[in-house]
């Protein structure tokens, strides 16, 4: 299974790990006010849920999806199950070079059809703003470890619990790594690819160590978190 996490030359990128602060291996209790609801004004042009997808408070963990699957509570994450992959033809259904199709459309938007049509899987483009237009804090949150966001022009806080990923039927890394998926397959940029060829096996994802936020990729069948945003 391929899980990465490489910093890429992108401006926005390089911003967001400079944001960096506060970084401690024992993360202290924020003490700040955090928001939980689902719209917050983080400065960006859009807004952001306070709460995982699937989650009811910003310290829960939330659903785990697979990449444009808006299936819940699955318990194994493999390309067996996968819903956009034939085992019998050893292919991709959709979102493959075929219908060259690369960023999630809604009818397959866990946040659209879970929480309604104004709802979106966030974009690389979103990440990236976000990055730079916040301060970040390592923190915990009611004992959970994770990274909290701090508007630079709003004030607003919101905070990204690391509930690692599920691939197969077990949770890796919880605690000391956080997955967000993006609404983007890797297949149009060639520097993650390594080709330039379409790469529909891995999708962009927004991923946080107790060092660093990136965005990196992964195999688009396993588990990970949504931070759903909405229109301003």
């Amino acid at each position: 299974m391929k899980f990465r996490y490489l910093f890429v030359t992108l401006a926005a990128v390089l911003t967001l790990a400079s944001c960096v602060k506060d970084e401690k291996k024992e993360p202290a209790e924020f003490k700040g006010e955090i928001r939980e609801e689902r719209a917050v004004d983080m400065g960006t042009g859009v807004m952001w849920s306070g709460v995982n997808l699937g989650a009811g408070a910003a310290d829960q963990v939330g659903a785990l999806y697979a990449w444009a699957e808006p299936v819940k509570d699955t318990t194994a994450f493999s390309l067996d199950t996968y819903t956009h992959y034939s085992t019998t033809l050893s292919t991709y259904l959709k979102y493959n070079a075929g219908d060259k199709l690369v960023s999630i459309q809604q009818d397959d938007d866990p946040a659209a059809h879970f929480w309604g049509p104004e709802y979106r899987t966030p974009s690389r483009d979103d990440f990236e703003k976000l990055a730079s237009a916040c301060d970040w804090t390592y923190a915990k949150l009611r004992g959970v470890i994770g990274w909290v966001a701090t508007s630079k022009t709003t004030g607003n806080s919101i905070f990204f619990p690391l509930c690692g990923y599920r691939s197969g039927n077990t949770i890796k890394r919880e605690g000391s790594l956080g997955v967000y998926w993006t609404s983007e397959l890797t297949s149009t940029d060639a520097e993650a690819s390594g080709t330039n060829e379409a790469n529909v096996n891995l999708s962009w994802s927004f991923g946080l160590t107790s060092a660093s936020m990136v965005l990196g990729y992964a195999d688009r069948f396993v588990g990970a978190n949504i931070r759903p945003v909405s229109t301003q």
